[in-house]
């Protein structure tokens, strides 16, 4: 099912709700849990190595970009 992408999120995930942060999966599965979302239907947009591995242990699709800043990603090996 789409999600209305123009429309803000009801639920923002910010280090005061988590005891972990990336690349620990704690961020990515409190954000699912507080949305009652599915996590393996949920896709994580990913620019930085830690956000990609931590949206990959939480279990959601995960879509990592790189730019200058972050030259690779982590291999299926690190995930």
């Amino acid at each position: 099912m789409a999600s209305n992408v123009s429309t803000p999120p009801d639920t923002f995930v910010t280090s005061d709700v988590c005891a972990h942060g990336k690349p620990d999966p704690e961020p990515y599965a409190k954000g699912a849990e507080l949305s009652k979302a599915d996590i393996s239907k949920c896709i994580v947009v990913e620019d930085a190595p830690p956000g990609v591995l931590s949206g990959k242990r939480a279990g959601a699709r995960v879509l990592g970009s790189v730019s200058y800043t972050h030259l690779t990603l982590p291999t299926n090996r690190e995930v």
